[in-house]
């Protein structure tokens, strides 16, 4: 009996304080229709650019049939690789810095003549193929391990000879020098940057939940004003997480170039964006149990989706001019990342960044206008 009134009770003021209850029966649909936007279309196909280096043997051009083959190749009905053809090493390093391919392949000049000689049993030499890419990108490994097994695959149904394809990877920017921990770097300032979410929400409701808003409201601020207020003593404490972040990772072996200004744009333009995010879920809190709660949502989004925590794959949408986009790009710490991560591995200027940099300003704008329109509506009548 003493387990039944509890249990009663417990159901009771569980339904009373309805919304903790709501979002943890929401949750994971919410996050199940997430993962689905994102890998929305099926699988993707692997970019990967190739500098066909293969001057030919005789009337064979292996190199280029092997491309054909590749770009033809299909599983399920479904396109395996995405092939960019490339012209020289500087317009493959681009394309890798701006992630508009996965992995960078070359083939060698001599690879129709150590074909053909394979097959007539007069060969002495190995293919020497290079590959190079990203340690930083997910995909990149995926890449270059479908590639090696056509390649071999490819050489083996000409030649039936096995094993006689050497392989030289190199890595774009800094990241084949750096150490995972150090790769992870930048995603984590960026995560510094997210956690301002929880601190900057509370103190946007702190008048609301103390009931002295009336106060403000008489004296004629208007939202923006009240925005902008708060927002500056909050910028004050996003650059002190930061600056944290940033110390205790030079404290265990960081290195970076403070004297790159590349590094602070997207620093300053991320917190502006949080700034503006946590207005919008401010707009929906009454206390700070509230922020507790509802704001997990929006937390674990940032967090998880731009990156910040771990490399997430892209499922591109459409493109605007040669940059593809993708749900995640509608997330400003993704485009924080992108720019912290062209930084600190490929020693990226303003002008290397000057996509993430153009988008971070555009949405700080819309998420800033979205907040201060509904925190009006719904917090300050």
């Amino acid at each position: 009996m003493k387990i039944w009134i509890l249990f009663k009770k417990n159901i009771i003021e569980q339904f009373r304080d309805f919304l903790p209850l709501l979002i943890t029966l929401i949750a994971s649909p919410f996050f199940v229709f997430l993962y689905w936007m994102m890998f929305s279309g099926g699988l993707n196909s692997v970019n990967i650019g190739i500098l066909n280096s293969d001057k030919g043997y005789g009337d064979k051009s292996y190199g280029k049939e092997w491309i054909l083959n590749l770009k033809s190749l299909k599983k399920n009905d479904f396109l395996v690789f995405h092939i960019t053809d490339i012209s020289d090493r500087d317009e493959m390093e681009g394309l890798l810095r701006e992630k508009k391919i996965h992995a960078g392949f070359v083939l060698p000049k001599d690879f129709s003549e150590i074909l053909v000689k394979s097959k007539n049993g007069k060969n002495e030499k190995t293919i020497q193929a290079e590959m190079t890419g990203d340690m930083t990108n997910p995909l990149y490994l995926v890449g270059v391990t479908l590639v090696i097994l056509e390649l071999e695959s490819y050489a083996y149904k000409i030649t039936n000879v096995r094993k006689f394809i050497q392989y030289n990877e190199t890595f774009s920017g800094s990241s084949g020098t750096k150490n995972d921990f150090e790769m992870s770097v930048p995603g984590l300032i960026v995560f510094s940057i997210i956690m301002l979410l929880f601190t900057a929400t509370i103190a946007f409701i702190r008048e609301i939940e103390d009931r002295t808003i009336l106060r403000i409201q008489l004296s004629s601020i208007s939202v923006i004003e009240y925005f902008i207020g708060i927002g500056l003593a909050q910028f004050l404490f996003g650059t002190l997480s930061v600056s944290l972040a940033l110390g205790t990772a030079y404290l265990f072996g960081f290195k970076m170039q403070i004297a790159n200004l590349a590094i602070f744009v997207p620093i300053i333009l991320c917190i502006l964006s949080i700034l503006g995010t946590s207005l919008i879920v401010a707009s929906f809190c009454r206390t700070g149990k509230d922020v507790l709660t509802i704001g997990n949502i929006p937390l674990f989004i940032l967090m998880w989706f731009s990156g910040s925590m771990y490399p997430f794959p892209r499922n591109e949408l459409f493109r605007l001019g040669s940059f593809p986009i993708a749900w995640n790009d509608f997330l400003p710490p993704t485009h924080a990342v992108n720019a912290m991560n062209k930084v600190f591995n490929f020693g990226a200027d303003l002008n290397g960044i000057r996509f993430e940099i153009f988008a971070l300003i555009l949405l700080s704008i819309i998420y800033s206008s979205i907040g201060i329109l509904l925190f009006k509506n719904r917090q300050m009548k």
